[in-house]
């Protein structure tokens, strides 16, 4: 069985590794799709920076170490919804950095002010899966023609990624941990 150190090292260093290829072919990409090639590497290497945060993170102390973390997962998935967006010639607004402030600011508060482990992990669900599903709403979206592998294949991973943290919330919350609880361990 492997520590959670363990498991978000791995992680990060294969989610690292998935930016440098993009980052490396960068320049070959048609001028177009830089932008959202671009978003994308920031969302790898916000994700990166939360799993990282997670594994090396306990001399932090632990409201700023979960906050930093968990705002880099909510943006780094907000980089990928942005990454979508303007691979599909969409507007991206302010709007679309909401879910990622609110479960950001919700971790500050319910980690600082009000400790609760149970509404954070709510509120950090409820905003990742929320920005999963814009992603595969767009990447689905018929009306912009038939979709291709690649979206499909995409969506797909957003489901499943959407539907593993809808269950892991649910579990978290089912549990009744204590508001203390260490999920980072």
């Amino acid at each position: 069985m492997m520590d959670a150190k363990t498991i978000f090292t791995t992680a990060s260093v294969m989610v690292l590794a998935n930016g440098a290829i993009l980052a490396a072919i960068h320049r070959d990409l048609p001028a177009r799709l830089r932008g959202a090639a671009s978003q994308w590497c920031l969302g790898t290497l916000l994700v990166a920076f939360g799993c990282i945060v997670f594994a090396f993170g306990a001399p932090l102390p632990r409201p700023v170490m979960l906050s930093a973390a968990n705002a880099a997962f909510a943006f780094g998935l907000t980089a990928y919804y942005a990454a979508i967006l303007s691979f599909h010639r969409l507007e991206v607004r302010v709007w679309h950095f909401l879910p990622a402030t609110i479960a950001t600011l919700s971790v500050v508060w319910f980690s600082t002010v009000m400790p609760d482990f149970r509404i954070r992990i709510l509120i950090v669900s409820a905003a990742w899966i929320w920005l999963m599903a814009l992603c595969v709403r767009v990447l689905l979206d018929r009306t912009r023609g038939h979709a291709s592998l690649a979206r499909s294949i995409l969506a797909a991973m957003f489901i499943g990624v959407g539907a593993y943290s809808a269950l892991r919330g649910a579990l978290y919350l089912r549990v009744g941990v204590p508001d203390a609880f260490a999920v980072e361990t």
